[in-house]
């Protein structure tokens, strides 16, 4: 299964505006997705705890967390080996296996090619300016792991990260 990487990371980042995930489970997509793009989209990869852990940042606890929560929404698959030192193997639930997706998608370019999009986040930036948000050392852990693979967040994303991590 081969996946629009820009357009799941666009519709992700779409999708957490209505669905909300703790910093830990956001940055555990973005990692499972960087991994998954590696393997040039397999359906199902295999990724120890251990290395997991080293590219989030994550505890042990905060994976089993974070992992629990992707797989309560809907954004990964996960299967346990049955084997005590071997990894699970995980799958990314694409959006657009998800119905009315190509709808969400087409609303989105309509709304981005209008400028819709673009008024909404000067408007966002500038809220942002006015409230001088201070972000938490979890939060900058996540924008700099995020950072880290996927070049750079937007001011935007970084503000919807640190309500995650605040709220």
């Amino acid at each position: 299964m081969i996946m629009n990487y820009l357009k799941e990371l666009n519709t992700f980042h779409e999708w957490l505006d209505t669905n909300p995930l703790p910093s830990g489970a956001i940055v555990l997509w973005y990692t499972l997705m960087a991994l998954n793009n590696k393997t040039n989209w397999q359906g199902e990869f295999t990724v120890a705890n251990g290395t997991l852990q080293a590219k989030t940042g994550l505890s042990r606890q905060q994976l089993h967390r974070a992992r629990t929560d992707l797989i309560n929404a809907g954004r990964i698959k996960y299967k346990k080996s049955n084997r005590v030192n071997q990894a699970g193997k995980y799958s990314i639930v694409s959006f657009d296996t998800r119905d009315g997706h190509k709808a969400d998608t087409e609303e989105y370019t309509n709304r981005t090619q209008s400028g819709q999009e673009l008024s909404t986040l000067v408007k966002h930036k500038q809220d942002i300016n006015k409230t001088k948000h201070i972000p938490s050392l979890a939060n900058a852990r996540v924008i700099h792991l995020a950072e880290q693979y996927f070049i750079s967040i937007s001011e935007r994303d970084k503000y919807l990260l640190n309500d995650f991590v605040t709220s």
